[in-house]
């Protein structure tokens, strides 16, 4: 009988968890939630739902927020500790180790691909269903990101130029650029989504 991999654990999809997370990365800058609100352009109203676990952010919420607190995509969420040995952390993240997050009312899948102590690179496996996506409004900070489609396909939005991938297609671009992206197919895509957060002019 062929053993089944074991799969993600979900432990950072309940809207709960990343309240608490938010919460306590707030107060460790001895920020308030108006002083949030500036820094992030997210509404104290939506802040606090989103603190209370009464709403579930979606990705460019997400992104504004973690760009604001200066911190990856996976300690907002709260990635825990991984069953990595000590010589393996900075290294290696093991499959029953990773972590995903529902975002989203369109029910969008990241799962956390990155070591825990990864700063400036975050990787992951972002499963978009069909009509998902990031919205219809563009969005952009400082970075670079790029991917790789491995099932379905997605339509990126850089700029003005729409751009349609299929399965094996990759992409990379400056995330200053306004972009957004979207699964306008009738089935379920996949793509391994790449975030760096260090300034493209700051690359040597």
């Amino acid at each position: 009988m062929t053993e089944r991999p074991a799969r993600p654990t979900p432990a950072a999809d309940d809207s709960a968890a990343v309240g608490q997370q938010l919460k306590k990365l707030r107060k460790e800058r001895g920020w308030s939630l108006s002083q949030l609100a500036e820094a992030s352009q997210v509404s104290i109203g939506l802040l606090s739902q989103i603190e209370r676990g009464r709403s579930i952010p979606s990705l460019r919420t997400l992104t504004k927020l973690r760009v604001a607190l200066e911190v990856s995509l996976g300690t907002l969420v709260g990635q825990r500790e991984p069953t990595v040995s000590s010589s393996e952390v900075r290294f290696v993240k093991r499959r029953e180790d990773r972590e995903s997050l529902v975002i989203g009312d369109n029910r969008l899948v990241k799962e956390f691909l990155s070591p825990a102590k990864s700063e400036h690179l975050q990787v992951m496996l972002m499963n978009i269903p069909p009509a998902g996506g990031a919205g219809s409004r563009a969005y952009s900070y400082d970075g670079e990101k790029a991917g790789l489609v491995l099932e379905g396909g997605i339509r990126l939005q850089l700029g003005e130029d729409v751009l349609d991938l299929r399965a094996g297609d990759s992409f990379q671009f400056d995330s200053s650029i306004p972009h957004t992206f979207s699964n306008n197919h009738d089935v379920p895509a996949k793509v391994v989504w790449i975030i760096c957060r260090i300034p493209v002019n700051d690359h040597i």
